[in-house]
């Protein structure tokens, strides 16, 4: 029986835009050419950045906090891009796998968590769960985090504070560091993100 197709969809990081992912997607639909990717662009023009784009307003403080912006764009993300695809591509919300770096991976994250109806992974790289997200739902989606231990933008101890927040909450996930990776995505991180969604999708 032929496998349903999966749709990976692709949150770029802050300051950034849908291009800057696209190289990921590609390397990730090569190597398994099941999944299909979009890479849009974020729904903000960066504060910080006037070239580039940002999926919600980061405070001057830096809370990361599951504030009413970030569900707001929670909300849209699943409606616009999730639902949309969905439907166009005639599929389910569970054949979907969203991957977000930085800001990309905390909205990937807030989005698996809080929606109602799952996809089938989320993938946090080099990101973190939000405090006092609104979780939705007694079944959650597969969940992968992965973190360089020399990020220098988001340090190596948010991704320690996601996996304790995860336990807390009683989710399940799978985890992986990086040793001499700072905050970008290496060759080897993408080689075990493939390994690891060949093993998944051949599973489900």
């Amino acid at each position: 029986m032929k496998q349903k197709k999966k749709l990976l969809i692709l949150f770029h990081g802050y300051g950034s835009d849908g291009k800057d992912l696209e190289p990921i997607g590609a390397f990730i639909k090569e190597n398994i050419p099941n999944i299909d990717f979009i890479s849009p662009n974020g729904f903000e023009i960066c504060n910080a950045n006037s070239l580039g784009f940002q999926w919600f307003h980061l405070s001057e403080d830096r809370q990361y906090i599951f504030s009413e912006d970030v569900k707001s764009a929670s909300i849209r993300a699943f409606q616009e891009f999730v639902i949309h695809q969905v439907k166009s591509r005639d599929i389910e919300v569970n054949d979907v796998i969203l991957c977000g770096f930085s800001q990309g991976g905390m909205l990937a994250l807030s989005i698996g968590l809080s929606m109602p109806d799952k996809p089938f992974l989320v993938i946090c790289l080099s990101g973190l769960l939000l405090d006092n997200i609104d979780i939705s739902g007694k079944d959650q989606p597969n969940i992968l985090i992965l973190h360089g231990e020399d990020d220098n933008v988001l340090p190596i101890d948010y991704f320690n504070q996601t996996l304790n927040k995860l336990r807390k909450l009683d989710i399940n996930f799978n985890y992986k560091s990086f040793k001499n990776l700072s905050h970008s995505i290496s060759f080897k991180e993408l080689e075990y993100l493939v390994e690891y969604l060949k093993v998944l999708i051949k599973d489900d």
